[in-house]
């Protein structure tokens, strides 16, 4: 029995080094992305930066492309999962929309360089058919949000495209006032709710 736990810790191990040697890889080229753009990007240099052998690196990542697109679907999936969450469905709209308000800004100030990094991805061609459709997937949850906000009269009947707009216009134009007072947390919510309003007054039915 000893010896099945000892394998199994080990295993755990293993899992744990390779997925934090994954990590500081796509930490590596967010870096570098930030810094020199797409076409900054080489295997060599994501391993310099990452503090890890190359050969290490195509362990992970077979190309160039490979490692580009598997960050941009892990950076999406974690924006998701931040954005759109599960309760927003249970609670009445306003309330619903202020959650997705809140968690859209939260994920803003905190995510600076990786929404430059999906930026980046986006207006290139680098991108491959599945890292296009989780962002399209990503859009459509959203696009259906405000669409219920329409069916139950809640929102102004415009087109959906000008309504997200409105809505993520105002909240990316909060981002550097928040940065400057991130250290006053109160006055950052206070910013935050204030623009929600704004934003607020300025779709609703």
């Amino acid at each position: 029995m000893r010896s099945i736990l000892n394998i199994y810790s080990y295993f755990c191990k293993v899992k744990q080094k390779s997925e934090d040697k994954q990590k500081r890889i796509q930490d590596a080229l967010i870096a570098i992305v930030n810094q020199s753009g797409l076409a900054g990007v080489k295997m060599s240099g994501v391993a310099k930066k990452a503090g890890i052998a190359q050969g290490t690196v195509y362990l992970y990542f077979k190309t160039k492309s490979e490692l580009i697109n598997a960050t941009y679907l892990n950076l999406k999936s974690i924006a998701n999962k931040e954005i759109i969450t599960s309760t927003l469905k249970q609670k009445p709209y306003l309330e619903a929309l202020q959650t997705l308000w809140k968690n859209y800004c939260s994920f803003l100030i905190s995510h600076k360089r990786e929404l430059y990094f999906m930026q980046q991805c986006s207006a290139s061609d680098l991108l491959e058919e599945k890292s296009k459709k989780e962002s399209a997937l990503f859009i459509s949850e959203i696009t259906s949000f405000f669409e219920r906000g329409k069916k139950e009269g809640l929102v102004k009947d415009h087109p959906i495209e000008l309504i997200l707009a409105v809505f993520s216009g105002i909240a990316k134009e909060i981002v550097p006032l928040c940065t400057q007072n991130q250290k006053n947390k109160n006055k950052c919510t206070q910013i935050i709710d204030d623009a929600f309003e704004m934003c607020w007054r300025a779709i609703r039915r």
